[in-house]
């Protein structure tokens, strides 16, 4: 499914926001704060961008109207931003780690010279790699100042990506050994960009490997044993790739030993798991109920929406409300992309429900919070309210929309849904005025029409002969 909408404000985004020598510059909030902040953040941001506009070839897949204003020409936004890059080199020195990926965005530029990317590539490969005790693994080692661990692991990740591109698979295998032993160490990513670049080398790994290595070939024996006599083989082949086979012994185990044989790639992972003998209390219920239904407005694109839900409290929460008590709720719901809303509409939709409070719109996530007060009055029954948003791009089948309850002082006490958008979206929209085209007859039913609502007169009669 093509979004036009998130395509067209990418495009305004970026003929936007880019400045007149190339370089791209938001003073707005930022997925990471390692490269939004500092004096580097106008280079960070641009690397960002020529990043997301090349990765994995992307000009060939987009629309014509993209491409057109996007990557065609010397002056075109890709091509002045790449250009701006090539040119801060010297001036980034001092930060690791907006050099490296200032290195990455413009290595997997295609438009990129070969001379010019095996340069940067000599450039990455000039630096050290610390090689880790034991298991052989490798690692570029961070010392800048005010480092974290999840900053070593973030630029190794993209420095992993490099050597992946340039097909150095001893080096990949090394960087990738250490990297998923850091994340083991540390699951949790920091920032959104993190999970990307540690995706991003997983898969080049994974392709780098697949491209040198036949599948028919792929044959690996992992033979695990206990001290307590306990045996047992997994087996991963090109008919079977399960990676995800499990071994779970009883304790007490003093010693588990393994072997793995064969052909290819294969992880073994042994982990220690406490079990409590106790049993946990069980969560109480949800003391919600939610409805939800979508129903097409007679006006084209527009959709509105009829909210329910009802709240119960427990027996325990009844006794600290008094007749005066009252609860507030919140409605948070998650709009689909390619969506549009009239704030001052919903202001008159929820007007008339007496028990609506206000609302919110974070328009950076597309997420409406409605606050409404439940007195005790209203402990049990159902509150409804209407609000409408607009649909603005050709999208046929919706991802059910997230909508969540729960309570403001206890949030916890949470119900949450995923609620389809059923109904008939041909209704909507630019399906409907295309339906209403069809519908208009054409020039020579227009013909026809008028020749049928004004006949042609008789003939006169011919004046008789004397």
């Amino acid at each position: 499914v093509r979004d036009n909408v998130t395509l067209n404000r990418t495009l305004s985004y970026i003929l936007s926001r880019q400045q007149q020598d190339g370089s791209f510059d938001d003073e707005g909030s930022c997925l990471h704060y390692r490269f939004c902040s500092g004096e580097f953040r106008r280079e960070s941001l641009t690397a960002l961008v020529l990043y997301s506009m090349t990765y994995n070839n992307i000009s060939e897949y987009a629309p014509e109207f993209i491409r057109r204003q996007l990557y065609m020409g010397e002056q075109s936004p890709v091509a002045r931003a790449q250009r701006y890059l090539e040119s801060r080199f010297d001036a980034v020195k001092s930060s690791m780690l907006t050099t490296t990926l200032m290195q990455l965005a413009l290595i997997q530029c295609s438009t990129m010279p070969e001379d010019k990317r095996m340069k940067i590539f000599e450039n990455v490969r000039v630096r050290a790699l610390t090689t880790v005790p034991g298991d052989e693994s490798r690692f570029f080692k961070y010392t800048e100042e005010n480092m974290l661990p999840e900053d070593e692991v973030l630029i190794n990740a993209m420095i992993l990506s490099m050597y992946s591109s340039f097909g150095d698979i001893k080096t990949t295998s090394d960087m990738a050994r250490w990297i998923v032993d850091q994340i083991d160490k540390h699951p949790q990513y920091d920032t959104v960009l993190d999970a990307v670049f540690h995706t991003e080398a997983w898969l080049r790994t994974d392709c780098l490997f697949r491209r040198r290595f036949s599948p028919e070939k792929f044959a690996i024996t992992v033979d695990v044993s206990t001290d307590k006599g306990q045996k047992y083989q997994f087996k991963i082949d090109s008919k079977n790739m399960d990676i995800t086979q499990k071994l779970r012994f009883t304790l007490p185990v003093s010693e588990i030993t393994y072997t793995v044989s064969g052909f290819g790639v294969a992880g073994v992972l042994i982990r220690q798991v406490y079990v409590e003998k106790q049993q946990q209390p069980m969560n109480p219920p949800a003391p919600f109920q939610l409805k939800n239904e979508f129903m097409p407005m007679p006006w084209l694109s527009e959709i509105t929406t009829h909210t329910c839900f009802t709240y119960t409290p427990s027996v325990k929460d009844k006794q600290l409300a008094k007749d005066t008590f009252n609860r507030t709720i919140v409605v948070e719901v998650q709009l689909p992309t390619g969506t549009r809303v009239n704030l001052r509409q919903i202001g008159f939709f929820l007007s008339r429900v007496p028990e609506m409070m206000y609302f919110t719109f974070d328009t950076r996530v597309n997420k409406f919070n409605f606050f409404l007060t439940v007195p005790s009055t209203m402990y049990g029954k159902e509150i409804c309210f209407d609000w409408c948003l607009e649909r603005l791009s050709f999208i046929d089948q919706w991802a059910p929309i997230r909508i969540r309850v729960y309570d403001y002082l206890q949030p916890e006490q949470q119900l949450i849904r995923l609620m389809p958008v059923e109904f008939q979206p041909k209704l909507l929209g630019y399906s409907y005025v295309e339906a209403i085209h069809k519908a208009r007859p054409t020039l020579e039913q227009l013909a026809k029409m008028q020749q049928s609502a004004h006949p042609p007169p008789p003939p006169r009669p011919s004046p008789p002969r004397v």
